[in-house]
């Protein structure tokens, strides 16, 4: 027995060897019969032989084997490993004798199958390639081949097998553990055998896409993040860790969260450009997956010719925009003239001044063409204002692979068109005119319009430039440009006040041409302007006097060159009448202009018509003016009557050899209309105006049937050796009529301090007129008046008035009411108390009876509605709404609701036009102002009257523009404006609620006064 135990134990420790020689798998009925995956276990092996004799233990052999198991299974097995220790001990206990062996192993590379088992579950057979296996007590065992068979007991539990396993030999088909216990048992051994596996299937992570919250090119060194976002298998598992790689460095940990993983990566400080590989690795419990060339990011270096720009960049959705912008040149552009002080309305500085254009760069991180553009910040100086030029262009910035490109088309730095209204004194703009100032009984008159209300002009200007941007070297800069700017000056100014009136035409224009590289200057400059002005009153002619002002060259080129025509002082020549009188002609021509009817009643009339309309019941209208005489001068009175449907002919009121002046008209009940004027009783000095011929006027009245135009009563009102003028006659709501007028003790126009003038007033009986009332005795350099008749026994009177006396100072001219109640007149009412000049009331009634009054303050324009007494005057028109000193010559109409309109005399591009302004009672606001004709006239003389149905009806007279080519001292020639020696007298109609549209973009600006 003890022979045969041997020999069957050193049997068992070469039978017993795992085998190392690997052999191909077949593949043949490999089925995906178990869950795809990494699987990992033990095996366990005890096979425990004893000898016994006689109920003695002799001898007992003990296998022990465990070992570590990992195999890749899919419908096979293609990788692994097996780690594991066999100890092999023989114990013999009859002589003390102890034989220990022990295997190590470590094998790879296993190959094989998945199949169905007998038992219906999967099988996993598998071959062990590559692997080395240790003993140490048989040298040299290596076993032999077999094929290991994993025999799961049932299906997988929460992704784990157990069952048994069988290693069978290649040579015998035998498992070698059963048969060598079957060999022990056949003699007589006590054999127990016990064989195990558990194998658990490891979750194996997979790196799936990398997404990125911004692509694609981006600029580097600008800071912006990047959010990265990983798509990761885990496999079922619980997620491990992800590690993001940029460009092969230090693995960076990533946010995990479920099955993806983030990262944000700052672009700023990464240095590299280019493409930049990424990479990520999900890992779990040391099983990693790296997807490696995500991506790639690429960074694009910033030109030098950029950096000035400084980009910042501007997460967008999915991508990056990058916005910056500098100022070029790093000069600013400076290219203008000064030109001399004493140009009216464009003296000062004209041209470019410090300009610098600020231009925007944009560029995209998906590659696309971005536009940005310039601006500008400067000026461009037009006399003594500054305007803001504008730029314009379009830049672009493209964002490639390689590169950030630029690109620019035509850039341009221009002004729109300039249009403002500016004013100066009649003594700037022709300093002959100052022979006016002399002239006696009006030449106080001339010099108050002079410092309060000047002349008005439309000027005009414009630049326009180009240029182009463009990378020289590693510079942006200009590389081309040039500008050229342009002004013109149109003077068309018709004054009439209740005194006198002045006419002021001229103009001009002038160019200039600059540079832009290598440096900004001027190399071109030209301005020529001419202005002539003559002026009336009381049939008699001042001038006309004028004045050059060439300018034909200016700063150029670092150096100046100036041919200007010094002003010299002129003679204003009187004269009465006309050398070649006038053939008026009545008519009734209906035109439209603009789109608004007008009737033409005369023609060929004198430019000192001054014509008045007034508005009868039934549709009736009556218009007078200074008609022509056989002198020539517009010393008549005529009358033309409409009776609903039809005028009839002209009709003159006054006497003759009785210069006659200033007519006014109004109907009373009864079917009768009155006229009044300002009859002289002297003839006149053809030398010119005497102090004798004006204390001669007197105020002379008619009243005619309105049916039949047959005088029915006539007479004079004042009978004195004091000059009485400029009447004007107010029809109350009750059928009352007043009679206003000046008396002046000093045969002044507009009163001295020494001896002001008088307000007096009387009221129409129907067949008479009350006694002779003065309303106030304190008209000093007084311009503009107005009446306004509330009945029977109310009147009211505005008036502005010089404080001190000195006419050539006009901040010291304040308005004052003169109120009549049925206990008389009121001591006058001071309404304004201020260091800015008040002046040119115009007053009305509204159809309550309350009194509504506008002037202009300054270059404002103050209005109220109610007793002066009791109520704040208010801004209608602010400094900027452009409302010129013309206004003074308008009418003010108050409608029902509160409704109000301002109708007056403004200089235009094309000469003066009518203006109209209503206030919205309901909105609380005014409309702009804009001109109603729109013709290449002066439109002057204003009167005006509300309908019943809310019509307006103008009366007024117009006179042609022309231009001239006119030759300048000194070379050169220029075109500049005249107004025609005659006009026409006009009644035009404005639709209730008309609004015209403006003219053009007017830029209203405060006056510069010089």
């Amino acid at each position: 027995m003890k022979v045969l135990f041997r020999t069957a134990v050193l049997l068992s420790l070469l039978v017993f060897a795992i085998p190392l020689t690997p052999h191909p798998a077949n593949a043949a009925g490999c089925q995906n019969l178990l869950p795809k995956g990494v699987w990992e276990g033990t095996t366990r092996v005890r096979l425990d032989i004893r000898g016994v004799q006689d109920g003695v233990l002799l001898e007992e052999f003990v296998f022990t084997h465990d070992a570590q198991v990992s195999l890749t299974v899919d419908c096979g097995v293609s990788a692994g490993s097996y780690k594991g220790n066999e100890v092999r001990t023989i114990d013999y206990f009859f002589t003390g004798g102890h034989v220990e062996c022990d295997y190590v192993y470590d094998l790879s590379q296993p190959t094989g199958n998945v199949v169905a088992g007998a038992n219906g579950q999967p099988r996993i057979d598998v071959r062990w390639g590559q692997g080395n296996v240790t003993n140490s007590c048989l040298p040299g065992d290596n076993g032999r081949a077999a094929t290991w068979q994993f025999l799961p007991a049932g299906p997988p539990q929460d992704n784990t097998i157990t069952g048994n396993f069988r290693i069978i030999g290649d040579a015998d088909g035998q498992d070698g553990y059963e048969f060598r216990a079957d060999i022990f048992r056949k003699q007589g051994y006590q054999v127990t055998l016990d064989k195990s596996f558990t194998l658990t299937r490891q979750p194996q992570p997979k790196v799936g896409s990398l997404e990125a919250s911004l692509r694609q090119f981006f600029l580097s060194g600008i800071p912006v993040t990047n959010h990265y976002t990983a798509a990761i298998d885990w496999d079922g598992a619980p997620p491990g860790q992800a590690r993001f790689i940029l460009d092969g460095s230090a693995p960076a940990p990533m946010n995990v969260n479920g099955s993806g993983a983030t990262f944000d990566l700052p672009l700023g400080p990464i240095q590299r450009t280019g493409d930049i590989p990424i990479s990520v690795e999900a890992d779990i419990d040391g099983r990693v997956d790296r997807a490696d060339n995500l991506g790639p990011l690429t960074m694009v270096p910033v030109p030098n010719w950029a950096q000035r720009f400084k980009l910042q960049a501007r997460p967008l959705p999915g991508h990056v925009g990058y916005k910056g912008e500098f100022r070029l040149p790093d000069k600013p552009l400076d290219a203008h003239v000064d030109l001399p002080a004493f140009l009216p309305f464009v003296g000062g500085t004209w041209g470019l001044l410090p300009t610098q254009l600020t231009v925007g760069l944009s560029a995209d991180s998906l590659g696309t063409r971005e536009r940005d553009g310039i601006s500008a910040k400067g000026g461009f100086g037009l006399g003594k204002r500054v305007f803001q030029p504008s730029a314009s262009g379009d830049v672009f910035g493209t964002i490639t692979h390689d590169e950030l490109k630029f690109e620019s088309d035509e850039l341009k730095l221009s002004t729109s068109g300039i249009f403002f209204q500016d004013h100066v004194g009649l003594l700037t703009v022709i300093p002959g005119a100052s022979a006016l100032f002399s002239i006696p009984v009006i030449g106080d008159a001339f010099q108050a319009l002079d410092s309060a209300l000047g002349v008005s002009a439309d000027v005009h200007g414009s630049m326009a430039g180009r240029g182009r941007l463009g990378v020289s070297g590693d510079k942006l800069a200009l590389t081309e440009g040039s500008f050229d700017a342009g002004l013109g000056v149109t003077a068309s100014a018709g004054i009439d006040t209740p005194l006198v009136s002045a006419i002021v035409v001229g103009g001009g224009d002038g160019s200039l041409s600059m540079q832009i590289i290598p440096v900004a200057k001027v190399t071109a400059c030209k301005v020529l302007l001419s202005f002539s002005a003559k002026a009336g009153a009381f049939g008699f002619t001042a001038g006309p006097v004028s004045a050059q002002f060439p300018i034909l060259s200016c700063t150029a080129a670092g150096q100046t060159v100036l041919i200007a025509a010094d002003p010299q002082a002129l003679t204003a020549l009187m004269s009465y009448g006309s050398p070649s009188p006038l053939v008026e002609v009545s008519l009734a021509e209906a035109q439209t202009t603009n789109g608004l009817p007008e009737t033409v009643l005369v023609s060929n009339t004198s430019l000192q018509a001054r014509p008045v309309l007034a508005a009868g019941s039934n549709g009736r209208l009556a218009l007078v003016w200074n008609s022509v005489s056989g002198t020539g001068a517009a010393d008549a009175v005529g009358l033309r009557l409409y009776d609903g449907a039809a005028w009839g002919s002209a009709i003159t009121l006054s006497r003759a050899g009785k210069p006659s002046f200033n007519p006014t008209v109004a109907f009373t009940p009864g079917g009768k209309v009155l006229v009044a004027w300002s009859e002289a009783q002297t003839a006149p000095d053809p030398g010119g105006i005497t102090v004798a011929f004006a204390s001669s006027l007197e105020i002379r009245w008619v009243e005619l049937d309105v049916a039949t135009g047959q005088t029915t009563l006539s007479g004079q009102l004042t009978t004195d050796s004091v000059m009485d003028f400029a009447p004007r006659l107010s029809a109350a709501a009750d059928g009352s009529v007043w009679l206003a007028w000046q008396h002046s003790p000093g045969a002044s126009m507009t009163g001295t301090a020494a001896l002001p003038n008088w307000l007096q007033a009387a009221r129409w009986t129907g067949a008479g007129w009350t006694p002779i009332e003065t309303a106030g005795k304190n008209l000093v350099g007084n311009l503009f008046w107005d009446v306004a008749a509330a009945n029977a026994n109310s009147a009211w009177l505005a008036a502005d008035i010089d404080m001190d006396g000195d006419l050539t100072t006009a901040a010291d001219r304040e308005l004052y009411v003169y109120k009549r109640t049925a206990s008389g007149w009121a001591a006058p009412q001071r309404l304004t108390n201020d260091s800015v000049v008040d002046s040119g009331p115009l007053l009305t009634l509204t159809p309550g009876g309350q009194p509504a009054l506008a002037w202009r303050h300054g270059d404002a324009v103050l209005g109220l509605t109610g007793d002066p007494a009791n109520v704040q005057p208010q801004t209608w028109f602010g400094a900027g709404a452009g409302v010129g000193p013309m206004l003074a010559g308008g009418r003010l109409l108050a409608g029902p609701g509160g409704a109000l309109a301002l109708v007056w005399p403004e200089a235009t591009s094309q000469g003066q036009d009518i203006w109209l302004a209503r206030f919205d009672p309901a909105a609380k606001t005014w409309t702009a102002p804009a001109p109603l004709f729109l013709t290449a006239e002066q439109r002057r003389s204003l009167s005006a009257v509300l309908q019943p149905n809310g019509d307006i009806l103008l009366g007024l007279s117009a006179a042609p523009m022309t231009t001239t080519t006119q030759a300048f001292t000194g070379g050169g020639s220029g075109s500049v404006p005249l107004v025609g020696d005659t006009a026409r007298v006009l009644v035009a109609q404005l639709p209730a609620g008309y609004i015209p549209a403006p003219e053009h973009p007017i830029v209203y600006l405060p006056a510069v006064r010089r």
